[in-house]
């Protein structure tokens, strides 16, 4: 989620890599660079995104999240988001199963695989 007006379009922003090769995304509607891995901004120091561990192996992408209320005091409800990533990556065929992990190492039970 972009900081600047809570808005949810990172993900059609352009990725990209920095003079010394960290990736970052830049927002499409405010031209803010985000590294992926820390979320700093790198041409607005006020800014700054919430990132999370991620792995994929073999087709399977796993996101460690924190607790539901925690996420949700800041971006807004954690279901939805969990059903929106998941639509989006099965609908663009970029991933055979997500499986979103609790803080407890623990599969959330939103978890859908493909058929």
């Amino acid at each position: 989620m972009c900081p600047h007006k809570r808005a949810f379009v990172l993900d059609h922003g352009i990725v990209g890599d920095d003079a010394d090769g960290n990736l970052y995304v830049s927002c499409p509607l405010h031209k803010r660079n985000f590294g992926l891995k820390g979320g700093e901004c790198s041409n607005d120091p006020e800014m700054k995104i919430l990132t999370f561990d991620a792995k994929e192996e073999e087709g399977v992408i796993s996101v460690l999240l924190p607790e539901s209320d925690a996420l949700d005091s800041v971006i807004g409800t954690s279901k939805w988001m969990v059903r929106q990533a998941t639509a989006e990556a099965y609908g663009k065929g970029s991933a055979g199963m997500i499986e979103i992990i609790g803080p407890d190492g623990r599969v959330a039970p939103e978890v859908a695989q493909a058929d």
